[in-house]
């Protein structure tokens, strides 16, 4: 237990009180259903008997559902634990990290397996709005209520109904500032990106962009594709399937959410995205980027004993700006370091064996534009080609962080300058800090440093400091 944890939960009451803190911040909470008392002991010796288990799992979910979270269950398996807890990895295997590779029960089955009632289960309440669909869902976003604003703009987005969606955004215009109005569309775009679905209950539509060589063919889309899930480059944490073709990236970006909603559901369903056809050469030669489209299913939905040993999030902090807490922030530490390293080596290796190819970042299909722009400039802008060599080193490190900030905007601290180095420090414009890295002076022009400011906005101290 490191020094930042609590202790477990002893009692269904503490259990309870400590979900309730919780589950507004996460969207999904996983639990695990103890079959038998020996599995406990396999999985959990340091927890209380399985009569007492049992009733804290059901207090958590009670917990979960009246704050508008999904309650995912998984069924723990001595024999898989023991199997997973011995197999190779990068990282020690740590118990509470463990994620069955089963189908997770969801919904009333998730419910009926760990013995609630499913008359006695308190929903989320609606809040009180009137007015139209695009009324509510402009409520619902700016009160703000996470859960209403999810429960609407599914339904919305499952009947096809983009003309609300429009409308929405319209009144939102009539009444907010333009970066209010882009956070509503964008919170529109991750929630068409997206889709709890079995079977491990969250499924992304994602997106590898690969900058094509200028003179000559692509190389071929099932080699990237395979040699990039080969790599490990998409984590032990999830099951990442790709189609092997090449798309442009124009009929992507063209794409409204509902587009986006229905192109999802058909790659879940095995089917080609009629929307985005593959591309032409023609198309990549013009365009001069790929796309390899795929489905991401996450296994990785915070698990109770994690959230348990994580301090209750602080609500105040949180409405003033300060950065959302992680319950697996060690282990997506621990991860997000070796992937990068997974990745940075494949990309290395592409780069080598096809010339003028650059693989970016695997991103939500809503990120590409950002992920785009990063890299070539805004449309009409100079492209990243042009970026000076000195710029490159620091150009790479801001779009990593760009790409971490999952679409927030991001700006830069100097934390510290000396003669030999100087360390960069870049966060959230709301403060959630991001990474920081030291560049050698040595290695950099004066003109680097000078041109920093044109990679990401400076500020003099850290936000929210």
């Amino acid at each position: 237990m490191t020094e930042a944890s609590k202790p477990p939960s002893r009692t269904p009451e503490e259990a309870a009180a400590h979900a309730a803190a919780w589950a507004p911040l996460l969207p999904a909470i996983l639990l695990t259903h103890f079959p038998d008392q020996a599995t406990l002991d396999a999985l959990r010796p340091e927890a209380p008997p399985l009569a007492v288990v049992a009733e804290i799992n059901r207090a958590v979910a009670r917990a979960a559902l009246a704050a508008g979270s999904k309650v995912l269950v998984q069924v723990a398996d001595a024999a898989e634990f023991r199997a997973w807890l011995d197999s190779p990895a990068e990282q020690p295997r740590t118990p509470m990290a463990w994620r069955r590779r089963a189908p997770r029960l969801m919904g009333d089955a998730a419910l009926a397996a760990l013995g609630l009632d499913l008359r006695e289960v308190a929903r989320p309440k609606p809040r009180r709005s009137l007015g139209s669909p695009a009324e509510r869902l402009v409520q619902a976003a700016f009160a703000p209520d996470p859960p209403g604003f999810e429960a609407l703009a599914e339904e919305l987005l499952q009947a096809g109904r983009q003309g609300v969606l429009d409308q929405a955004v319209r009144r939102a215009a009539e009444r907010y500032e333009e970066e209010s109005v882009a956070h509503l569309e964008n919170l529109l775009f991750l929630t068409a990106e997206a889709k709890a679905v079995p079977p491990t209950g969250r499924a992304v539509f994602v997106v590898l962009p690969v900058v094509l060589p200028e003179d000559g063919p692509a190389p071929e889309a099932a080699y990237i594709a395979e040699s990039f899930l080969a790599a490990g480059v998409a984590g032990e944490l999830s099951e990442l399937r790709l189609l092997p073709a090449w798309r442009a990236p124009g009929p992507l970006l063209a794409l409204d959410p509902v587009g986006l909603r229905r192109a999802l559901e058909e790659m879940l369903a095995g089917r080609e995205p009629a929307a985005l056809p593959p591309a032409t050469e023609a198309e990549l030669a013009e365009e001069g980027v790929g796309l390899l489209l795929g489905v991401n299913l996450a296994w990785d939905v915070p698990e109770w004993a994690q959230i348990d040993r994580s301090p209750a999030p602080d609500l105040a902090a949180l409405a003033e700006g300060g950065a959302a807490p992680d319950p697996q922030a060690e282990e997506h530490a621990a991860a997000d370091d070796a992937l990068d390293a997974a990745f940075e080596a494949w990309a290395e290796e592409i780069a080598d064996r096809f010339q003028g190819c650059a693989p970016l970042n695997l991103v939500g299909a809503s990120e590409l534009e950002e992920v785009l722009e990063m890299y070539f400039g805004p449309p009409g802008g100079e492209a990243a080609a042009e970026i000076p060599e000195s710029l490159a080193e620091l150009a790479d490190f801001v779009l990593m962080a760009e790409q971490e900030a999952g679409g927030a905007p991001i700006v830069g601290h100097i934390a510290a300058r000396d003669t030999a180095r100087l360390t960069l420090a870049l966060y959230t414009k709301e403060g959630r800090f991001l990474d920081s890295r030291d560049f050698d002076l040595a290695a950099l022009p004066p003109e680097a440093v000078e041109s920093l400011g044109e990679l990401v906005e400076l500020v003099e101290t850290p936000p929210g400091r």
